[in-house]
């Protein structure tokens, strides 16, 4: 597969050692290119990715409260002890993303 265009290619294959990835610099004329063996051995930063679907209703929306989590789907470097919390084996600053679904009821007055 090495140097063979994406567009000449037959159907989806896993790259090998030895093969390359064009990258193109829009700043530059010429096209550089990274190995398979380098992507392989790039760092990879601690990660963890969790979810949970029960409903988790707002007691109080004055009142901050946990978000709980019961499934891991993806991690490394992460260890969830509990339900709401997590430890992470390196030192370091991270980025913490959430994403919810609010679903409200009908006020009745």
């Amino acid at each position: 597969m090495a140097d063979t265009k994406i567009s000449a290619l037959a159907e989806l294959t896993i790259p090998e050692d030895g093969d390359f990835i064009p990258i193109v610099d829009t700043s530059e004329t010429a096209t550089k290119k990274i190995s398979v063996e380098n992507l392989r051995h790039s760092q990879i930063n601690d990660y963890i990715t969790q979810s949970d679907n029960t409903d988790q209703a707002i007691a109080d929306i004055k009142v901050a409260q946990r978000i709980t989590f019961d499934t891991d789907i993806d991690n490394s470097g992460f260890t969830r002890t509990s339900s709401s919390r997590f430890t992470c084996a390196t030192t370091g600053d991270y980025l913490i993303a959430f994403s919810g679904v609010a679903v409200g009821a009908q006020r009745m007055d």
